[in-house]
């Protein structure tokens, strides 16, 4: 084994996971994972709750949701704009805690509720039982509409978007019975996560999150390892994000390396500005493509080393996707858990809704209500406010041009899947340079849908269009 490899594979060593159960192995460990965790601005009440749960690794599930509670409490704090002191009991602050009080108290009772019905899903009326996410996905709709005419209501909407698919993935856990025989902490520490600043539930719900939680001290110590792990991976690629931007990007020349900064144009304003020559644009292209997964997977690494160390061994969100040789490869790769989100309520209930037709047709409209349907339904709901307030134009304005990235992605997606399918029957075997082909396909078709996956307001469908054209020198 190379000195590289051990160095990569470290937390697999059975003398570190020895160690890692030590009392002073799970100190360093600690120690290291609030660093880290400390540099990518991570609640504190994280590094606290993780470190008790080292301590009673038994009580994980209990000691995260109590930590919840305290990061809900944070939230209508900070939302509130008071500081925790002695005089936050101030006269004039009375009001703004009395709101914290209220949405304190909804939120919690909310989700005791939720996790009621969960529970009882098997014994309830057949059109709940059946279809109880949907239903919610109903209910939450109608709430949008009930805002246009009750405005107090709007100040909930910030939060559809957060929690709506955690809900859904506790939902289907009851619905499939699983809830039975769990309590509320089982479920309230991944409802609302100790991570901040992501609305995809990584680790979705209880039932994958139990499949990957450690059950005994040496998997805990190869969790927390793994953890470790991930987290200087995390900051690695943010050491790497930081130098790329300062090496390419005009924008931070200030941070240029070695004082050499080419000033090329980002994506957006290659787009924005138009008049690229062709060299410039396919650069922007390629070079938008290795940013945007290094910033994913910054972020991913984050969130699935936290709770790696928390003892649940989930796989990681970005896994090299660059080295994907397929469409469908990369986009399982790239987004690990929004895939899963979509194939979960999305493909599948599409797919086994239409036994009868066509295999390829069948599979063509599971892989469309994925990648187009759920993909724009799930990110509309990130424009909440516009929602509540009724301003369809400005969500029509932000959201339409990626329906073009979602028709492509579905078409490529399906594509990738027929030809995947086929070289399973052939079984052959590629060679390097059939690899590289390959690989080089992937990141062709991604960096050029890639422009209609970009926001902005400057982002017109024109200057898209005009940008995409002038990829092919015209």
């Amino acid at each position: 084994m190379t000195a590289l490899s051990l160095i990569a594979n470290f937390h697999e060593h059975s003398s570190l996971n020895e160690l890692a159960r030590t009392h002073i192995g799970k100190l360093i460990i600690w120690v290291i994972g609030t660093a880290l965790l400390t540099y990518h601005h991570v609640s504190p009440l994280a590094a606290v709750a993780i470190g008790l749960v080292f301590i009673a690794p038994a009580f994980r599930r209990i000691i995260l949701s109590v930590a919840t509670i305290a990061v809900i409490f944070e939230y209508y704090v900070d939302r509130q704009a008071l500081a925790l002191s002695f005089s936050f009991v101030a006269p004039e602050h009375a009001m703004a805690w009395a709101k914290v009080g209220v949405f304190f108290t909804l939120i919690t009772v909310g989700f005791y509720v939720l996790f009621q019905l969960a529970k009882r899903l098997p014994n309830a009326p057949g059109l709940v039982r059946r279809h109880p996410v949907l239903l919610l996905h109903c209910v939450v709709i109608s709430a949008f509409g009930l805002m246009l005419v009750f405005p107090p209501l709007a100040a909930m909407a910030e939060l559809v978007p957060w929690l709506i698919w955690r809900i859904s993935y506790l939902l289907q856990f009851g619905q499939r019975g699983g809830a039975k025989s769990t309590g509320f902490t089982d479920h309230l520490f991944y409802l609302w996560p100790i991570y901040e600043g992501s609305g995809l539930p990584y680790g979705k719900g209880l039932d994958y999150l139990s499949r990957h939680e450690a059950r005994d001290e040496e998997a805990d110590a190869s969790s927390r390892l793994a953890g470790i792990k991930v987290l200087a991976l995390a900051t690695l690629w943010d050491g790497t994000l930081y130098l790329f931007e300062g090496f390419f990007y005009h924008e931070f020349a200030a941070d240029a390396l070695f004082g050499i900064n080419i000033g090329l144009p980002t994506m957006q304003q290659a787009i924005a500005q138009g008049d690229n020559s062709v060299g410039v644009a396919w650069l922007t292209v390629i070079l938008g493509l290795f940013h945007i997964v290094l910033r994913y997977a910054v972020i991913g690494h984050i969130i699935v080393g936290l709770l790696r160390l928390a003892g649940f061994n989930i796989f990681r969100n970005t896994y090299k996707p660059l080295l994907s040789e397929s469409i469908v490869d990369f986009w399982s790769r790239f987004n690990y858990y929004f895939k899963e989100l979509m194939v979960e309520f999305f493909f599948y209930p599409t797919f086994l809704r239409f036994p009868r037709l066509h295999a390829r047709l069948r599979l063509f409209l599971a892989v469309l209500a994925a990648a187009f349907v759920g993909n724009m339904y799930y990110h509309i709901f990130f424009s909440q406010r516009s929602l509540a307030a009724g301003d369809y134009l400005i969500i029509w304005d932000t959201w339409s041009p990626r329906m073009v990235y979602c028709v492509l992605l579905a078409i490529g997606i399906w594509i990738s899947m027929l030809r995947q399918q086929e070289a399973r029957k052939v079984r052959a075997t590629k060679t390097t340079l059939q690899k590289f082909r390959a690989i080089a396909g992937v990141w062709l078709f991604y960096s050029v849908v890639h422009v209609w996956n970009l926001t902005g307001d400057d982002l017109t469908w024109s200057k898209r269009i005009d940008f995409s054209i002038s990829l092919l020198g015209l």
